[in-house]
């Protein structure tokens, strides 16, 4: 009686070649915007908390392609079982790397688009429901993802098990489709993250008292992590399609490698284009003006202040005449460098103000929108007042 062999014919074909332009090629376009990103803040002088968080997710893309690059070069991207023992444990070892490290890149992006978003928010009322959200869900994402990693590196008493086959076999470790399942629900709710943030802040732009071509300009920008949103809910579909499968370790992983660097490299180019204004600015020959830092030194940086009107009147005064008042210090609010994407309309001295043709103009849910206005006095004039 003839026998019929069920496994199907593999041949030994190595994607490393294209796996590795994919990933460069992306990383080269999140460095593009990223760097654009670096140059729009030494024009403001302003760097906060975003910019080294997009940072550290730069260097987490930059060291998960170093290590990719280094795998796949040693049979990472081939059928696993052509892999002799010694590239089979070293594929093994650093899928095992990169895969924490593109947990970490996307955490610190999410985390980065977040703090965005709730400078944004904390610009309306001390206390509402939008600032205790994106509180709650930059708290789940980083809670999520610090679970992830540690099921994932501690799923065997011996977190060499992961790599090595040899003591795998006697290994002590939970079922594996636990930090799988996990692993995907991380993904998914990065997934929802990135949705949530962008409607939000769509919702708030939406209530601003401007013109509709410029809140849908605002809107389309603050909303680009719905791009983002896409791609990981792609990778998320990858994963958990990946937890079904038993197969091939290197192989396999392919299309997830691909859709992880999308995600990675939209969450820097998305991240940074809303910073981009001041160099916008300077391309157009607008120029960026100057505002005063906290140190009292003339800054960099032109555009709108959100203030609340609940705020002492003389913080606003403080303002006007370019002295050293907590209000008068440069808050780096992505909506406020945004909101005024016309050039500004000239205004004489005594002029009586028209908000009809104003940048921003009204309220938000408390928000009153003033122009800064920078005086400078000399000596004399200061004496004499």
């Amino acid at each position: 009686m003839a026998t019929t062999d069920e496994t199907p014919v593999l041949e030994d074909i190595d994607r490393g070649a294209s796996l590795q332009a994919a990933y460069w090629s992306m990383f080269a376009i999140a460095s593009v915007f990223f760097l654009l990103r670096v140059w729009a803040r030494c024009i403001k002088r302003i760097f906060v908390a975003e910019d080294a968080l997009l940072a550290a997710g730069w260097i987490c893309l930059l060291t998960a392609g170093i290590l990719l690059h280094h795998g796949v070069s040693h049979g990472g991207a081939r059928h696993f079982i052509f892999l002799s023992p010694e590239q089979k444990l070293l594929a093994l070892k650093l899928q095992f790397i990169v895969l924490v490290i593109g947990i970490a890149s996307t955490t610190f992006g999410k985390v980065a688009v977040g703090l965005t978003i709730l400078r944004i928010v904390s610009n309306t009322t001390a206390h509402n429901w939008k600032k205790t959200a994106v509180l709650i869900t930059m708290v789940l994402t980083v809670s999520c993802s610090i679970i992830d990693i540690l099921l994932l590196t501690f799923q065997c008493r011996d977190p060499r098990v992961l790599w090595d086959l040899e003591i795998a076999a006697t290994a002590q470790c939970v079922d594996k489709r636990v930090p799988a399942e996990f692993n995907t629900f991380t993904a998914a709710f990065h997934t929802f993250t990135d949705f949530f943030y962008s409607f939000l802040a769509m919702i708030i732009v939406w209530g601003l008292n401007m013109s509709l071509k410029k809140r849908l300009s605002l809107m389309a920008v603050l909303g680009l992590t719905i791009v983002t949103g896409i791609a990981c809910a792609f990778k998320t579909h990858l994963s958990a399609k990946l937890v079904k499968q038993s197969g091939d370790r290197t192989w396999d992983p392919y299309d997830l490698y691909i859709w992880a660097g999308v995600e990675a490299m939209l969450i820097l180019v998305c991240g940074s284009i809303p910073a981009l204004r001041p160099l916008w600015q300077l391309f157009r020959g607008q120029g960026y003006g100057y505002k005063y830092d906290s140190s009292g030194y003339a800054a960099r940086g032109g555009g709108t202040k959100l203030v609340n009107p609940r705020e002492n009147n003389n913080s606003t005064r403080g303002m006007l005449y370019g002295t050293k008042s907590h209000q008068a210090q440069v808050t780096d609010t992505e909506l406020g460098n945004l909101a005024t994407l016309g050039s500004p309309t000239p205004r004489k001295i005594g002029t009586p103000m028209s908000t009809e043709n104003d940048d921003i103009s009204g309220s938000l849910e408390g928000i009153q929108v003033v122009t800064e206005v920078n005086v400078t006095r000399s000596a004399s004039q200061r004496g004499r007042l």
